[in-house]
């Protein structure tokens, strides 16, 4: 029974750093993503999302994950892959980032409920989403020291700006978060603990997430051309 469950924590643990692993990479392509569409058409004082703007899109990620997970996976099952996403985005062991991810978590999911109980669509969702994050990252100004947990003030920036940015996030969301969200609803698929899964099972799983996304992406023709980029960086 001993060997049992050592041999069940071993293959939980591959799985973890599996599944941490496709979020990174999605947070890391997105920051680049984002970086690289703004720097096509600003030249400056844009965020770079290397600091602290990149540690807000990572807490919009993480809630995504969080929604994909809810309800569909073991209470501990999705404590333990939330923590482990968690730290990989944080950039020191400083308290407060844990506060931050909190108030993040917590924001988005009273976003998502007023909008839901407003009955707007998914369209709606996902405006307020940006609308929120825009300005999380424009208020932070990449500064950690900025970040706060109180509630952020409208920042007044250059409507240009502003539009671009929210162009960027909305191609991110066609594409790269829509193969992230479609990975992880076949990881999650059909169980209640993707840790027990076979490690091949999951990369099969991952791998199918991924194709159902790029058919969604692909059917979106002015982003062909960055869905082969990140469909490349995600292999």
């Amino acid at each position: 029974m001993i060997f049992g469950n050592l041999f069940n924590k071993s293959e939980g643990t591959k799985n973890l750093e599996l599944l941490t692993k496709v979020f990174v990479t999605a947070h890391n392509s997105m920051c680049d993503s984002l970086t690289n569409d703004l720097n096509e058409v600003l030249s400056n004082d844009v965020p770079t999302f290397k600091a602290a703007s990149g540690f807000e899109v990572g807490m919009y990620l993480l809630f995504r994950l969080d929604r994909q997970i809810c309800d569909k996976q073991e209470v501990d099952v999705r404590r333990q892959l939330l923590y482990s996403c968690t730290e990989a985005l944080l950039p020191s062991d400083d308290p407060r980032f844990i506060d931050i991810v909190n108030q993040r978590l917590k924001k988005y999911g009273e976003i998502f409920n007023d909008a839901k109980n407003s009955a707007g669509t998914w369209a709606d969702v996902c405006q307020r989403f940006h609308d929120y994050l825009v300005n999380a990252v424009y208020y932070c100004g990449d500064k950690y020291e900025e970040m706060t947990t109180e509630a952020i003030p409208f920042v007044v920036r250059d409507v240009f700006e502003w539009f671009y940015l929210k162009q960027a996030l909305v191609s991110c969301e066609l594409i790269l978060i829509t193969m992230f969200c479609c990975a992880l609803k076949h990881v999650f698929s059909g169980n209640r603990n993707f840790l027990l899964l076979p490690q091949k099972e999951i990369i099969k799983r991952i791998k199918a997430g991924f194709q159902e996304g790029e058919t969604i992406a692909e059917n979106v023709e002015e982003n062909t051309q960055r869905l082969s980029i990140i469909k490349r960086t995600l292999r």
